[in-house]
């Protein structure tokens, strides 16, 4: 079936590179267009996020459709993911998506819903709690979207679910997204739903699996970051003291290693996913916390430093690398006292020993230099007056109305100090009268 989506959507696709759409995408938006329940099982890294969130910006009406929609993540990392993607996709569209996570202050979050998002996402906990402070309305909800369903349930959020599932009153489409399936999963879509269903095999095809039998694991790691052709690597770790002692011990060795867990807090995880992502971090050593939500270009290996708790959890650790078109390495090190367990077993069995190394590995004591990642062809703009201005984003696009085409004034920020304009074509403007006040604006 041929899919047609607006051209603003179109436009971004092909700036992003992200055409032709994939598999899962294409199997899923028409079932999705047509308000289906689905529940739609796929490899991860196969283009879950945006099999959904083109067919909900397909739907959603600009400055119309408040509260639309409500995408519900397991993890923040995964819901910042979610909402950056949600962001890049409707650049040419006026508009306005929720962040509600763990970490950041309700009333930042409040202020957010007050300017009438179309899209919601957050964590499970978080969406309760604005829920029961009456900060969140869900009566107008049209469309429900779980994803990762099967690690709400691994991390203990089923119930918290439960209670979204059961303040939504009235009839809403509900789209679950999940990379196993099982009887609890199914039991959050309430009425009839279809099933997708494009990968048994859970890993990305992108992905080729080694394992390592070793006796003492940290000088192994030294031997497979002194060998391997590594870009950059996930180090997955049991626990969060780890990461920090781990990464310590790498630093002195010369590597631009950083820890990441839920031990920090939210501004040193953003900025420390932020510095790997753009290259001055090679090796990231995590927990669990960074299994789903983190697509990141040249994230060659993904290192399993302990034995995930089960198979689904090494799936996901796993699955982090291969996103993109691009090829991955997962590697798990096996301790010899661990080679009879089922779970070392059953990775033996469907992996292959390590090779050797490359004689000219990367240098992971420097930056990676990264090619720069394909954007929107639109123009940002930032304005130096906000809400504590009491600006509003109909007074931004009214003031922009009279020098563009209103069809060419994109999605409008309002925050508390600044805002920003998304602009359809180039615009040289230095300052603007806004509300009755000349505004100084310059260009991101």
């Amino acid at each position: 079936m041929k899919i047609q989506l607006k051209k603003e959507l179109t436009q971004v696709l092909e700036d992003l590179h992200w055409l032709p759409l994939k598999p899962v995408q294409e199997k899923t938006i028409p079932l999705f267009l047509a308000g289906r329940n689905l529940l739609v099982q796929a490899e991860t890294g196969a283009g879950k996020t945006a099999a959904y969130l083109l067919p909900l910006l397909q739907q959603t009406e600009p400055f119309r459709d408040e509260n639309r929609a409500l995408i519900i993540a397991p993890t923040r990392e995964l819901a910042m993911q979610i909402r950056e993607t949600a962001d890049t996709l409707s650049s040419y569209l006026p508009l306005h998506t929720a962040l509600l996570i763990g970490g950041v202050a309700p009333g930042t979050q409040e202020a957010e819903l007050k300017r009438r998002p179309q899209i919601i996402i957050g964590t499970p906990g978080r969406i309760v709690y604005m829920i029961k402070e009456g900060l969140l309305d869900l009566s107008s909800l049209k469309v429900l979207v779980i994803d990762e369903a099967d690690m709400v349930v691994s991390t203990g959020q089923a119930e918290e679910l439960r209670m979204i599932l059961q303040y939504i009153d009235h009839p809403v489409q509900t789209v679950c997204f999940s990379a196993t399936v099982s009887d609890t999963v199914n039991s959050f879509i309430k009425d009839e739903y279809e099933s997708v269903f494009l990968d048994e095999a859970a890993i990305s095809h992108n992905v080729s699996s080694y394992y390592v039998i070793c006796e003492d694991r940290y000088r192994t790691l030294l031997d497979i970051l002194k060998q391997q052709d590594i870009s950059a690597a996930i180090i997955f770790v049991k626990f969060r003291s780890e990461t920090v002692s781990l990464a310590e011990k790498l630093q002195k060795e010369g590597y631009l290693a950083e820890p990441f867990s839920a031990y920090v807090d939210e501004k040193t995880r953003r900025q420390a996913l932020e510095r790997f992502r753009n290259g001055r971090t090679r090796l990231l050593v995590a927990t669990d916390a960074a299994s789903r939500g983190i697509d990141i270009r040249d994230l060659s290996h993904i290192i399993q430093y302990q034995l995930p708790q089960d198979e689904n959890t090494g799936i996901h650790r796993s699955g982090r690398s291969g996103h993109q078109g691009q090829q991955g390495r997962g590697i798990v090190l096996i301790h010899e006292e661990e080679v009879s367990s089922p779970l070392a077993l059953d990775i033996i069995t469907n992996s292959i020993p390590l090779p050797p190394g490359s004689s000219n590995p990367n240098d992971l004591s420097k930056p990676l230099e990264k090619e720069k990642e394909p954007q929107a062809d639109v123009i940002t703009l930032r304005i130096n007056a906000g809400r504590d201005d009491k600006l509003r984003p109909g007074d931004i696009a009214g003031a922009f109305s009279g020098i563009l085409p209103f069809e060419k004034i994109g999605r409008i920020t309002v925050n508390d100090h600044d805002s920003t304009v998304i602009l359809l074509e180039p615009c040289d403007i230095k300052e603007l009268k806004i509300k009755g006040k000349i505004r100084k604006i310059r260009q991101l």
